[in-house]
């Protein structure tokens, strides 16, 4: 089972709209003392806030959860992520995968994000939900709940491997990082970033007018390989033909910034703004009339 992203069809907001027309106690947006607001149950107003913090910390045993994770791109687009498991190939020969929601280890996850220092709801009601969905980030959602109201997210979707580290849904990867020829820009770009020397044994065009460099897929493009920074490595023509075998993932540690450890503190990073972007998203769409009601 391995963490994977991908732009589902479910629209968060509308999600969020379908939740609070059908659970009229969500009628007030609430303010914590960090600041945050949460959309609470009018009950709440006399500071049963510690109650309900207790409550999107509680796993229950007896039910089963999935990872979900929520937030907002760059360029606006509502991004899902889930812990997934593999349920077949739609493209063998690429190694496409269809990648589905798993069922997780509730409590493990938790105690991992929070020593990543990434906050993680837990959801068991539709109350839950509506605050995971207006606040986005991660939640392990109940079972039965999720399947409710996230049928699309749950789905399988075609997913490739994202090097070391997780799947990325194919609707995410734009047509240059599915072509196997690097653009003119990005192969200077990576020859740069690597000195102009090979990675491996270090020969250099500057000293050995023979040496050769390519540009190498670690995670190989007949395998599902993308033609991204984060995959592509300098070697010379030596080391390339003396590959054995041709895909060797521990190669990436060799990437300049994308060790396996720089790629977790991106990924954290890249998870923050994007929760931090989602949430003025939801303040921007759900302003004024919740205001009113204050």
């Amino acid at each position: 089972m391995s963490a994977g992203e991908y732009w589902a069809t479910a629209d968060s907001l509308a999600v969020l709209g379908a939740i609070r027309e059908n659970c009229p106690v969500l009628a007030r947006r609430t303010t914590t003392t960090d600041g945050t607001q949460l959309s609470a149950p009018t009950s709440d107003r006399a500071g049963n806030l510690a109650a309900l913090a207790v409550q999107l910390r509680t796993v229950h045993a007896d039910r089963e959860y999935y990872s979900v994770s929520l937030t907002l791109t760059i360029a606006g687009h509502v991004e899902w992520g889930v812990y997934s498991h593999f349920e077949g190939y739609e493209d063998p020969e690429r190694r496409i995968e269809l990648r589905a929601a798993s069922i997780v280890h509730a409590d493990r996850l938790l105690a991992n994000y929070e020593k990543l220092g990434e906050e993680c709801l837990v959801v068991n009601d539709d109350r839950g939900l509506a605050i995971f969905m207006s606040r986005g980030g991660h939640a392990v959602i109940e079972r039965k709940l999720a399947e409710q109201w996230l049928p699309d997210v749950l789905a399988p979707h075609p997913s490739v491997s994202a090097g070391p580290i997780g799947f990325r849904g194919l609707s995410t990867i734009s047509e240059a990082e599915r072509q196997r020829a690097p653009s003119r820009k990005l192969r200077m770009s990576i020859l740069k970033r690597d000195h102009y020397s090979c990675r491996i044994c270090g020969e250099r065009p500057a000293d050995n007018v023979h040496v050769k460099l390519h540009l190498h897929h670690v995670r190989m493009w007949s395998r599902g390989g993308l033609t991204e920074e984060a995959n592509l490595l300098t070697i010379c023509q030596t080391c390339h033909d003396g590959l054995d075998p041709h895909e060797d993932l521990t190669l990436s540690e060799l990437i300049p910034g994308w060790s396996f450890s720089s790629r977790l503190a991106k990924r954290r990073s890249a998870h923050m703004e994007g929760v931090e972007r989602y949430r003025k998203k939801v303040l921007e769409t759900w302003p004024r009339d919740e205001k009113s009601n204050e």
